[in-house]
Parts: C-alpha cells; sequence; structure tokens
C-alpha cells in the first residue's frame, strides 16, 4: 500500500513536469494554454490525493502500532519513533499541498487575464523542489515505518503481508 501512494506521488510529479513542457510549448509558438492547464489540474487532484493518502497511511500505521503494543516494552520507543516519522513527514506533505494549492490559484489567475506571470512560475519551480524533497522524505521514512511495523508483525505472531 506504501508503495502504492509512493507512486501515485510520483506520477504526480511526472504530470507536474509534463505542465511545464507544455508551458514551453507555448514560449515557442504552440497554443498549448488549455492541456497546460487541465495537466495541470490533474496533477494537483493527483498530488493532493497521494499527498494526503501518505499521511493518512503514516497515521493509520501509528495508531495501529501504538494500539498493538500497548503495555508492551517496546511501546515508549515506539511512540517516539512514530512521532518522528509525523513530525519529518508531516510538515513536508503540508507545504507541497500548500504549493500544489497556490500553483493551480496563480494558474487560474493568470488564464483569467491577471499578471501574475512570475509569481505562477516561481510557484511552479517551488512545487517541483518541493515534491522531489518530499517524496524523498516519504521513502526514507516509509523503510523505518516498514521495520516498526514487521517489528509488531513478529511480536503478535502475525505473518506480515508488507
Amino acid at each position: 500500500m506504501a508503495t502504492a501512494f509512493l507512486r501515485i506521488n510520483e506520477a504526480s510529479l511526472v504530470l507536474l513536469i509534463l505542465t511545464i513542457l507544455f508551458s514551453i510549448g507555448n514560449w515557442l509558438g504552440f497554443d498549448l494554454r488549455s492541456t497546460h492547464a487541465l495537466t495541470g489540474l490533474l496533477a494537483t487532484v493527483v498530488g493532493m490525493f497521494g499527498l494526503v493518502a501518505i499521511m493518512f497511511f503514516v497515521m493509520a500505521t501509528g495508531g495501529y502500532m501504538k494500539e498493538s503494543l500497548k503495555g508492551d516494552s517496546l511501546e515508549k520507543d515506539f511512540i517516539k519513533r512514530i512521532a518522528g516519522i509525523k513530525m519529518r513527514l508531516y510538515p513536508w506533505c503540508i507545504l507541497e499541498i500548500s504549493l500544489l494549492i497556490a500553483t493551480a490559484v496563480a494558474g487560474g489567475g493568470l488564464l483569467a487575464g491577471a499578471p501574475v506571470y512570475w509569481y505562477h512560475l516561481g510557484l511552479a519551480v517551488a512545487t517541483i523542489g518541493v515534491y522531489l524533497k518530499t517524496i524523498s522524505a516519504t521513502k526514507i521514512d516509509f523503510a523505518e515505518n516498514r521495520v516498526m511495523l514487521e517489528a509488531v508483525y513478529k511480536k503478535a505472531g502475525k505473518k506480515s503481508s508488507l
């Protein structure tokens, strides 16, 4: 499941890069504004879904581990580690969601005739940079989360489905 959430976000990143390529096509004289806008909107929706899914996955697995280890000697250590994952990952996810929304809004304003070209371009570049960092942080934190989940499954005598 965690891999699927990562793939959704990687797909959104690819859509964002395609959106920029369509914008370059506009500079070269091709009229790709509608394609640029639709691809950007799709990237925004897919990205927001993927990022919220990542946050929910971390929250749900953390809750499962906390419940499974209630009263166990590992409980305090795991709760600290889960909180660490959340503290490292959530700010990047929330920042990326905010940038996706701001970029889409600025793009809509640009299509409506508002002079926000440089804001839109700057937000687009920031969005891609932060997305790369978010995906990188997610991979690291999902690996730690997986190790912790496998330890919980082993302790409970369950077979890991990860």
